[in-house]
């Protein structure tokens, strides 16, 4: 597909938006939800260190009553009269602007009746240079923001016996007691490093209460034990458990010293509200960080472009943050950061765009990975673009970059839309050749494939046994394929008994 048609579909796409719509936040200051009431509170703290602070949040231990979590949304309801402004205000998108000076390195391959798996893989079709020397490959996991943002989590090596000691304690605390309340001939022996450690095991452990008192009595000590790193693997251990307002009751009770207005401490702590799925608190603590003097840094970025994806936001209002952060100097230009580019886009369907970012990633000499081209794979699988698929597949295995699970998942559903089942078998061979274990979703597409086709419905049907057979237990996508199986070579009462 040409890059003009390109343009089209991105102007297509965001006409129907208001392009001077811009994400509303609040003033810079979050909102401590409970069922009964909402308080501002600031996060320019003014808490003290010393030992005669009074307790942050011991009377918040008693257990608050759930509330429901807000579900994502997206309200964008565009009337006639700003369709007009849209039109006259396209040219100032600055995401249509990028894509308009950018093209693709390659036409579309030319499409074929039918693709041979092993010897017609399309090597001569690339989407970006190659590169030869590659570093091993990188396999970040989107669904896990939190480990993103907190990179300085200390390892478990040479662990000091002070920290095993506490941890201890913390297993062996019975009903009344708490933790701060043992660990009275604990002062003067602990550094500021081993409470990191102590914070680490206890919540590996599960110990997150135990934690919360124990960074409290860190913070009574004196000089305070609490650093922005501790701060940082606390944030990360309450996303983890989905106390988002834990998070905020302990931001706003930040020691009010340069030294926590750590970029890397409000990563952690967005990322643990994301976590949690307050994507909005999220969201304004990253607005107010600008009025606290923190700057954002290319995690800061990709932090933020997953919390928006997964709030349900649009591409152009991912684009938008993107774009800000630039802006302002961070240097966005990451594996992280291009990843959820390309997902977001993916997600709504907009491949051709997604590809251009892809190819300015490439050119910026950051290397796709596994993940990059799976998603890739998939939205042009949606669509129905085998050949396209077929492409990205052999580009993936120039490059030296392993295939995985997913990306033979995806390869066989292709093959299946094409009632192809004997390409489907060679690629489910091929993979128990590589050591990847096929799984449900391997099954169900080699189900399908021997189901669309006539009189194969008792190939679908030894498919399915061989999947229960290895010790898979069927889905209801792997019933529906059988079922569909029976019916399409006429065994409706086999169809119904299923």
């Amino acid at each position: 597909m040409s890059m003009a048609s390109s343009s089209l579909v991105t102007q297509s796409f965001y006409t129907s938006f208001s392009l001077s719509h811009r994400l509303h936040v609040p003033e810079p200051y979050l909102l401590l939800r409970s069922s009964l009431c909402r308080k501002p509170i600031s996060l320019s703290s003014t808490s003290s260190s010393s030992s005669s602070s009074p307790p942050i949040f011991l009377s918040c231990f008693d257990d608050p009553p759930q509330e429901n979590v807000p579900e994502p949304h997206n309200p964008t309801i565009i009337t006639d009269d700003e369709e007009e402004e849209d039109e006259d205000e396209e040219e100032e998108d600055p995401i249509l602007k990028f894509f308009k000076s950018r093209t693709l390195t390659a036409e579309d391959p030319p499409q074929e009746s039918k693709l041979s798996l092993q010897k017609n893989r399309r090597t001569s079709w690339h989407l970006a240079s190659d590169f030869s020397d590659l570093d091993p490959e990188i396999q970040p996991d989107p669904t896990k923001p939190v480990s993103l943002a907190n990179q300085q989590t200390p390892g478990m090596h040479n662990t000091p016996s002070v920290a095993v000691e506490i941890l201890d304690i913390a297993k062996n605390l019975t009903e009344n007691q708490t933790l701060g309340e043992m660990l009275s001939g604990f002062e003067g022996r602990v550094s500021d490093k081993e409470c990191v450690e102590a914070l680490v095991m206890m919540g590996e452990s599960g110990f997150i209460k135990s934690c919360l008192y124990f960074y409290e009595w860190m913070s009574l000590q004196n000089p305070s034990l609490v650093s922005p790193r501790a701060s940082s693997v606390l944030f990360t251990l309450l996303g983890r458990q989905g106390m988002a307002d834990m998070i905020l009751l302990l931001l706003r009770n930040l020691p009010d010293k340069d030294e926590f207005r750590d970029v890397r401490l409000y990563n952690a702590a967005i990322s643990g509200l994301s976590a949690s799925q307050r994507y909005d608190d999220a969201l304004e603590v990253y607005e107010s960080m600008d009025k606290i003097n923190v700057h954002p840094d290319n995690v800061t970025c990709a932090v933020m472009i997953t919390t928006m994806r997964k709030a349900g936001r649009s591409a152009k209002q991912v684009w938008e943050i993107f774009e800000k952060m630039s802006e302002k100097g961070v240097r966005c230009w990451s594996l992280d950061v291009f990843g959820g580019l390309v997902k977001s886009f993916c997600d709504e369907g907009l491949k051709e765009e997604a590809l251009v970012i892809q190819t300015e990633m490439e050119k910026r000499g950051i290397r796709s990975n596994t993940i990059v081209y799976n998603t890739l794979m998939d939205a042009y699988n949606k669509s129905n673009h085998i050949e396209e698929v077929e492409g990205l597949f052999a580009e993936m295995r120039g490059k030296g970059l392993k295939p995985t699970s997913a990306t033979y998942n995806i390869l066989m559903d292709a093959y299946a839309r094409r009632m192809q089942p004997d390409i489907v078998e060679t690629l489910l061979q091929e993979m128990e050749g590589l050591g990847l274990e096929p799984d449900v979703k391997s099954y169900t597409c080699l189900i399908s494939a021997y189901g669309r086709t006539k009189k194969m419905s008792d190939m679908a049907a030894d498919a399915f046994l061989r999947m229960k057979k290895v010790g898979l237990k069927p889905t209801s996508h792997s019933y529906t394929a059988l079922i569909h199986a029976y019916s399409v070579s006429g065994w409706h009462e086999k169809a119904y008994a299923s």
